[in-house]
């Protein structure tokens, strides 16, 4: 039966985290069986879409409007992980994929997997002790993610041993305190060096401010699972912002039929008891004026009942416990309005043991200790000083200086492993935005890196980018990325059972990617994107199993080729509703005997609707995903596809949030592809029917059509949008404390007869920066007691503003239609290509001492 996981939160989200979706109800919800029928899956989709539909039924309003982010509000994305610095997602070289805290609330995401497997050609394994994560048809079985990079806010995060990606119940953040990922798919070497050779990684985690006060949640779900959390967060007076969390979960799991263990007389084939997940996390972060730092730990421990590496079956005994830690120390200095510098330095540590179980009790346990520890340092330089030019220089130099694995029995004991070494890592790099033509861009990169373990490695990455028209973008991508062999591949050896030997002159990975990608704007809020790619991977190191000895061993085994398209499809509607769908084609093979890859599917479709129901207070999130047949080693694991849903009440009463979530929801039996470790080549599933999943699909399909129909009717006015645009500039402003008392309202004050008082009136209210928003018109042009005013420029008005007054001014009209005796605009807005544009007068800001953030300075057309 699917499980149904209820969450409640106080002030703020909360969520249980348990990668598997197939336990048992704590809480248990029995769908009907004649849902199971598909005539009757497919009305109650159809029924979900209507409701998606009702609560797209509202009248678009400036209120509306505000909720969406200011770059939502210009089609326009900031990302910062492709190139290190911020840059429009429509500048960047690449397909960058972006979800927000608020996509991970409305569709109940447990794990940085979960949130990774919505994305466009991403998928994701589980094998009962890790998530691991496929892209473009590529995940070699038994993998720890290596051929992915990943930050925690820019920082690096993969392990020296493993060079593991840790994302599923393993990783070192709790999901409550992300504030968005930031994909960055192909060869990313260029920029990062080693490990981004299918993608980067970027969690950008909350701040104090998004907190601003204390935070508590629990939750329960299936097989008695339980998670608990409290976060304090704050933003001082003086610019000081900390974030203080903890939390915990308890999954007992549940008990599992393996038929593979099934031997009369020895054993049922149930581990009982051996599913269980737990875990405890701190993290901490703060920043005062250019310095910043982050803390991070997780302690989990995993029950392992699949008994890899020919272990005793069904021996409570057998789990692997993990422990991380990061620190991320920043210092960030603007030079001038052209040329930031910026600095970190790191430690990590990260340390893993597991217990294998050869005999029964009292006998003792095979042991695997992991213990690794690092520090290191990045200094880096963005400058625009030169005309035309985005340039960035850096380096990174890194210390393993603990790189420790042993293996042993505990009783007797005997050694069989006991190697201790260090590493350096060294990395220089250099790459530049050049502007050939306002509609053209080329952006090249180049990196050498060189370790302990490798020689030096040169990797080069061009993007030529054309925006073809004010809403169409078209992009040129060719990039070399690499992957340097780690400890444990290089120096992990041990005869003891389901042990592994050495392979001497492993070589690093490498990878040649080719991509073209074209970004449509296709409506207001609404965006289309197709990507075509290529890829050949050199060098592939895959672990085996020697028939000889029967030890496992890795080796330099293939030269692959991936070919394959993506097609995804992006709204957000102004009432809140937002709609997200993918589809990927791929092939993947070797190239040197033609034969497919295992565990690479073919097509992968994927659909994320979620809306309002009921006003702003209740919102339904459906998540429905397909993946297709994968070979294995023993055949084939037939392809499947899985729904989710959540209801998510935001604000149940004063300062509650309650959410209640069903994951796989028509309870679909379904299996992942199972490393060469595991006795079982996949975990047993049953094929979907494709009929079935296509009259799911299209009753999904339906519903979102009708929804969209419906919104594509509300479309926003122009002053609507400059309201909501003038709300945001509050909110990217600050004012000297002297002027802004902690419980003074947030005036805007707008002059008589001026087109956009009425729809600033309906702002009343509205929080701003912790602050009530009230709208006061003036008549006799005094500006006494006004934070903003807005007027029009092409009017004389009588109003009259010192410079030196902290008075946002913002005018509705540009700055060249201004009539004698007007104040000077320090934003103005206009229209341009049917799109709100805006320019920032800084210069102007800064002497009435008012701080503008970096974000909407990126975001203006133009900085005086």
């Amino acid at each position: 039966m699917p499980p149904l996981v209820v969450i409640a939160r106080a002030l703020a989200p909360g969520c249980w985290r348990h990668p598997s979706a197939e336990h048992s109800c704590a809480l248990r919800w029995h769908l009907p069986r004649t849902l199971t029928e598909p005539k009757r899956i497919a009305q109650m989709f159809a029924v979900a879409g209507t409701l998606l539909s009702t609560g797209a039924l509202a009248q678009t309003d400036v209120a509306d409007l505000t909720a969406l982010p200011i770059e939502q509000l210009m089609q326009v994305q900031v990302v910062t992980s492709a190139s290190k610095y911020a840059q429009a997602a429509n500048e960047a070289p690449a397909n960058v994929s972006v979800v927000t805290a608020a996509d991970i609330k409305a569709y109940g995401w447990r794990t940085l997997a979960d949130i990774l497997g919505s994305l466009p050609g991403l998928y994701t394994n589980y094998d009962r002790s890790y998530n691991t994560l496929g892209a473009r048809g590529f995940l070699r079985a038994g993998d720890y993610d290596t051929r992915f990079l990943l930050l925690i806010d820019g920082h690096r995060t993969n392990d020296p041993i493993f060079d593991q990606a840790a994302v599923g119940t393993e990783a070192i953040l709790n999901v409550d305190l992300i504030e968005r990922v930031e994909y960055v798919p192909g060869a990313g070497s260029a920029v990062y060096g080693s490990n981004a050779l299918f993608g980067v990684i970027n969690i950008i985690t909350k701040r104090g401010r998004d907190i601003d006060g204390v935070q508590a949640s629990a939750s329960t779900g299936s097989a008695n699972a339980r998670d608990a959390r409290v976060t304090w967060g704050k933003r001082a007076e003086n610019g000081a912002e900390w974030l203080l969390s903890a939390s915990v979960n308890d999954a007992p799991g549940r008990d599992l039929y393996f038929p593979e263990f099934n031997q009369p007389g020895v054993s049922d084939g149930v581990a009982r008891g051996m599913d269980f997940d737990r875990a405890k996390r701190l993290f901490a972060k703060g920043s005062f004026g250019e310095f910043g730092m982050t803390f991070g730990y997780v302690d989990r421990t995993k029950g392992v009942p699949t008994a890899p590496y020919d272990q005793s079956f069904n021996d409570p005994r057998s789990r692997a416990v993990d422990t991380r830690h990061m620190f991320n120390g920043t210092w960030q200095h603007a030079v001038d309005d052209t040329t930031d510098v910026s600095a970190r330095l790191f430690w990590g540590r990260y340390t893993s043991l597991g217990d294998y179980t050869y005999n029964p009790p009292p006998a003792g346990i095979n042991r695997d200790v992991f213990d690794t520890a690092w520090y290191g340092t990045e200094l880096k330089l963005v400058t625009r000083r030169i005309e035309r030019h985005t340039l960035v220089m850096g380096t990174e130099l890194q210390r393993d200086y603990r790189d420790a694995m042993r293996n042993f029995d505990t009783a007797p004991y005997v050694s069989y492993l006991d190697d201790h070494r260090t590493n350096n890592r060294v990395g220089v790099y250099v790459q530049d935005q050049f502007m050939l033509h306002p509609d053209w861009l080329l952006d090249t990169g180049l990196r050498y890196d060189h370790t302990s373990f490798t020689p030096g490695i040169f990797s080069p990455r061009v993007g030529l980018i054309w925006h073809a028209a004010p809403t169409t973008t078209v992009k040129a991508i060719y990039g070399m990325a690499y992957r340097a062999p780690n400890d444990y591949e290089l120096n992990y050896q041990t005869s003891a059972p389901g042990g592994q030997q050495i392979t001497h002159g492993l070589s690093a990975e490498r990878i040649r990617t080719y991509e073209t990608v074209v970004e449509q704007q296709v409506a207001a809020g609404g965006k289309a994107t197709l990507s075509v790619f290529q890829s050949n991977v050199s060098n592939l190191i895959s672990q085996s199993e020697d028939p000889n000895t029967g030890l496992l061993f890795f080796s330099n085994v293939a030269r692959v080729r991936t070919r394959g398209a993506e097609l995804g499809y992006e709204q957000n509607w102004p009432g809140g509703t937002r709609l997200r769908t993918s589809y990927s084609f791929q092939r993947s093979e070797d190239m040197d005997t033609g034969q497919t890859l295992a565990n690479s599917p073919r097509h992968m479709l994927k659909i994320n609707a979620t809306a309002p129901v009921w006003r702003d207070d209740w919102r339904v999130g459906i998540e429905a995903r397909y993946i297709s047949n994968r070979l294995t080693a023993a055949g084939q694991v037939g392809g499947y596809w899985i729904a989710n849903l959540t209801l998510l009440a935001a604000r149940l009463a004063p300062n509650l949030e309650m959410s209640a979530s069903v994951y796989n929801l028509f309870d679909r039996r379904y299996a992942d592809p199972a490393g060469p470790e595991q006795l079982q080549s996949v975990r047993r599933a049953r094929r979907p029917s494709p009929r079935r999943f296509c009259a799911v699909l299209g009753a999904v399909l339906a519903g979102v059509a009708c929804m969209g129909a419906t919104q594509a009717q509300m479309q926003a006015s122009e002053v609507q949008v400059k309201a909501a645009f003038i709300y945001n500039f509050a909110l990217f402003t600050s004012w000297p404390a002297d002027v802004m008392q902690a419980d003074a309202p947030m005036v805007v004050c707008v002059t008589a007869q001026h087109p956009l008082q009425a729809a600033l009136e309906k702002l009343t209210g509205k929080p701003v920066r912790g602050h009530r928003l009230e709208i006061r018109k003036i008549n006799d042009g005094t500006v006494a007691g006004c934070h903003v005013l807005v007027f029009d420029t092409r009017a004389s008005n009588g109003v009259r503003v010192d410079p030196a007054t902290p008075v946002l001014t913002v005018s509705d009209s540009p700055k060249s239609a201004r009539a004698p005796g007007t104040p000077e605009p320090m934003i103005a807005l206009t229209l341009h290509d049917d799109r709100v544009v805006f320019d920032i007068d800084a210069v102007a800001a800064r002497q009435a001492r008012l701080q503008i953030s970096s974000q909407l300075l990126r975001l203006a057309r133009s900085v005086q």
